[in-house]
């Protein structure tokens, strides 16, 4: 597959699995975008690569991912979006497991990525380039 010059974004791109993701898309060509909340870890992760850039982006704020989608179509639409963002809060079942972390944790893990493809589909879906 050639991924040279495709744009390609992954969310929780600053470390582990996804920025694993980011490396491999980079080493192929690709123009890569890693998201996340952590603007120190994102920075230390994208100046591994030139073809890799950062943006911070919480996937349970609808505002940051309407505003990453937009940033992404002015420098020239999304190719490939990778869902990869994701928290596990640890807990210790005898003192019970805090209703705002377990929202937390869907708001992250299940309705992040939802709303991620609502606002990137119809970008993603017009990728024939």
């Amino acid at each position: 597959m050639n991924l040279n010059g495709k744009r390609v974004v992954v969310t929780g791109g600053g470390s582990g699995i996804g920025l694993a993701m980011a490396l491999a898309f980079a080493n192929e060509g690709a123009v890569v975008v890693i998201t996340g909340r952590n603007q120190t870890k994102l920075a230390a992760a994208a100046a591994k690569r030139p073809n890799i850039s950062s943006q911070v982006c919480d996937v349970a704020d609808e505002a940051a991912v309407v505003a990453l989608r937009d940033a992404m179509d002015a420098d020239g639409g999304t190719d490939v979006l990778i869902n990869n963002a994701g928290i596990m809060h640890s807990f210790d079942v005898t003192q019970g497991f805090p209703l705002e972390k377990q929202l937390q944790e869907i708001d992250i893990d299940v309705s992040g990525p939802v709303r991620l493809v609502h606002h990137f589909c119809r970008e993603c879906s017009n990728a024939s380039r």
